[in-house]
């Protein structure tokens, strides 16, 4: 799995950095592709946790497995905050559609 990880990160990177390049007409498909690039790999860890049926207790738990520390570190800040925020999620066991603010 984290392999998978730092694969994913990679195609989460050029799809970022092809994003900020992008001109008005192809802007919004490269947006709705990095979207669900990025909440597919959210859920990648998400189920990769829960399949070993163990949550991690803390933030910093879950940053050592995997090499997730390491992805956390590549991805630009606006990234990096966004993903910590989704690991936070699943630390709590919240999941998108439990939670009404994500309607």
């Amino acid at each position: 799995m984290e392999e998978v990880v730092k694969d994913r990160v990679s195609q989460l990177l050029e799809q970022w950095n092809r994003l900020q390049t992008a001109d008005l007409e192809s802007l919004e498909d490269d947006s709705l592709r990095f979207g669900a690039a990025f909440y597919d790999f959210v859920d990648d860890v998400r189920q990769y946790f829960e399949s070993i049926g163990q949550i991690p207790e803390s933030l910093d738990d879950i940053l050592e497995r995997l090499g997730i520390r390491e992805a956390l570190s590549r991805l630009p800040e606006p990234l990096s905050l966004h993903f910590a925020n989704e690991l936070g999620y699943i630390l709590e066991g919240i999941t998108p559609m439990e939670d009404a603010t994500w309607a």
